[in-house]
C-alpha cells in the first residue's frame, strides 16, 4: 500500500473515542467524542461509535482504501483455518477483551467488523503499541500508556514488540502483582486481584479517592501522583530491566494530566520523579531517561504506521 493511500483511523477507548485520516505520513483527527455508553453497551455500543466516526470521517477526507483500529484491551490470536492467507494473522482471528467494557470478552474482531461491510483491508493494534509507533524520532524505547486503564508497551527499530503469542503489548496492568499495601489490593475489573491498574491506573484512583485525578483538589492530587511514581515505577523498571532498554516515554490522558497540571501546581516534574524512583528500585541501572508524550492525536498516528509496517496484507478481509 502506497503512501498515498488513504487510511481511516480510529482509536476505540471505553471513555473517548476519536477518528481521523492518514495519507502522505500526516495523520489529521477530524472528530472525538466521550462515549459513555460503550462501557455498559458493550460491543454493540461499540460498533455503533466505530460506524459512526467512520462516517463522519468519510464526510471531510478522501474515500478511504483502508481502516486501521487502535483498540483499548487484550488482543489474543486464535487459530481459524482460512481466515487469512498472508501475514501476521495468517489463519488467525484476532481475539479481542477489554476490562473495561461490558460483554467484550475473546470477540472475534474481524468477524464483527465485517458487519460494516466496507470492503477495505482492516488493521488492528493494541492503543499503547500504537502510541509507541508514532513517536518515530525515538527508534527504540519502552513505553507506559497510562490512560483509563495501565498497559505497556515496547518497540525496536521502530517496529512493535508483541506479547509472545499474542498480538497484544505488555500488559503490566494485569496480571502481575507488584506488592501495593494491602489497602490497594483490590478487586480488578478483569476479574484478578492485586493488579496495578485497579490501584493506580487512573479509574482505580477515582474510584477510591471518589474523584477524577484532574478534578481532584491539590492535597489529594499530590497523594494520587505520589502513589502512582511509588508503584508505577517498580513495574516500569521490570520492563526496562527485561527489554535492556533504558529509554522510557509516558504516554495516556492520565500522564499529560500528571505532568501538566503538576507544573501548573508547583513545579513537579513527573518525569523525573519516576525515573529516580526506576533508579531505586533497579541498582544495576545506571541511567534512564523518561519522557512525556504529547499529542492527542498520537494513537491515530501510530496506528496507521503500524498497519503499514505491515502493508496491510494481514489483514485483509476474505470471504468465509
Amino acid at each position: 500500500m502506497s503512501d498515498a493511500s488513504v487510511i481511516y483511523v480510529v482509536e476505540l477507548g471505553a471513555s473517548h473515542c476519536s477518528a481521523g485520516f492518514h495519507i502522505d505520513g500526516i495523520t489529521t483527527q477530524l472528530t472525538q467524542q466521550r462515549t459513555p455508553q460503550v462501557r455498559e453497551g458493550g460491543a454493540d455500543a461499540l460498533f455503533e461509535v466505530l460506524c459512526h466516526l467512520v462516517d463522519e470521517v468519510a464526510k471531510s477526507a478522501p474515500p478511504m482504501d483502508a481502516v486501521a483500529v487502535s483498540f483499548s484491551g487484550f488482543l489474543d490470536l486464535r487459530e481459524r483455518v482460512g481466515i487469512r492467507d498472508c501475514g501476521p494473522f495468517r489463519d488467525h482471528e484476532v481475539m479481542v477483551s477489554a476490562p473495561h467494557i461490558n460483554d467484550i470478552r475473546n470477540l472475534p474482531f474481524f468477524e464483527w467488523i465485517e458487519r460494516a461491510g466496507w470492503g477495505v483491508p482492516v488493521h488492528i493494534e493494541n492503543d499503547a503499541n500504537a502510541a509507541l509507533r508514532s513517536v518515530t524520532e525515538i527508534p527504540t524505547a519502552v513505553s507506559v500508556n497510562l490512560g483509563t486503564g495501565i498497559g505497556g508497551a515496547i518497540k525496536r527499530d521502530n517496529r512493535i514488540v508483541h506479547t509472545p503469542n499474542t498480538w497484544s503489548n505488555h500488559q503490566i496492568g494485569h496480571g502481575f502483582s507488584w506488592s501495593p499495601p494491602e489497602g490497594l489490593m483490590r478487586k480488578c475489573l478483569c476479574g484478578s486481584i492485586g493488579c496495578l491498574e485497579a490501584a493506580v491506573g487512573a479509574w482505580g484512583l477515582s474510584e477510591r479517592y471518589g474523584v477524577r485525578p484532574e478534578d481532584a483538589p491539590p492535597d489529594v492530587y499530590d497523594q494520587m501522583r505520589q502513589e502512582v511514581i511509588e508503584y508505577l515505577s517498580p513495574a516500569i523498571a521490570h520492563m526496562v530491566e527485561r527489554a535492556r532498554i533504558n529509554r522510557v516515554l509516558l504516554s495516556g490522558g492520565a500522564a499529560q494530566g500528571f505532568q501538566g497540571r503538576e507544573a501548573e501546581l508547583d513545579g513537579f516534574d513527573f518525569a523525573g520523579a519516576v525515573a529516580r524512583r526506576i533508579l531505586r528500585e533497579s541498582p544495576g541501572l545506571t541511567a534512564v531517561t523518561v519522557q512525556v508524550l504529547n499529542g492527542v492525536d498520537s494513537g491515530l498516528h501510530g496506528v496507521a504506521l503500524a498497519a503499514q509496517d505491515y502493508d496491510f496484507v494481514s489483514a485483509s478481509l476474505t470471504k468465509h
